[in-house]
């Protein structure tokens, strides 16, 4: 789906819904950023399901999001770099990373976690 306009967002998640067992999963661009709220209220407002890949997305409202912890990332890295910088010697990890998945409106979102 094209993205790029409002009416064209709109236009899209309207013929989705239309259609039997639709549902959207929303991949990351930066225009899905800046039309975030649209995306999350027509998806609700057609009643259709959505996985969105970032969890702003669903403590904006949206249902859900499954991806990478960024945050959660940076966090592991910085420690990783200080236990190398203390003499440990580097290894690769068998750890694919920290996937977590994020329902809408959860208690701690709401307290600004």
């Amino acid at each position: 789906m094209n993205i790029d306009v409002a009416d064209e967002i709109e236009r899209s998640i309207a013929a989705f819904a239309r259609g039997p067992n639709g549902g959207l999963i929303m991949t990351g661009s930066a225009l899905a950023v800046v039309h975030r709220d649209l995306i999350i209220a027509l998806a609700a407002r057609h009643r259709l399901p959505a996985i969105y890949y970032d969890r702003y997305f669903a403590v904006a409202g949206g249902l859900i999001s499954y991806g990478p912890n960024i945050v959660g990332e940076f966090r592991r890295a910085a420690d990783y770099v200080d236990r190398i910088l203390k003499g440990e010697k580097p290894r690769r990890s068998s750890d694919p990373g920290s996937h977590e998945i994020r329902f809408g409106d959860q208690p701690q979102d709401r307290e600004g976690d």
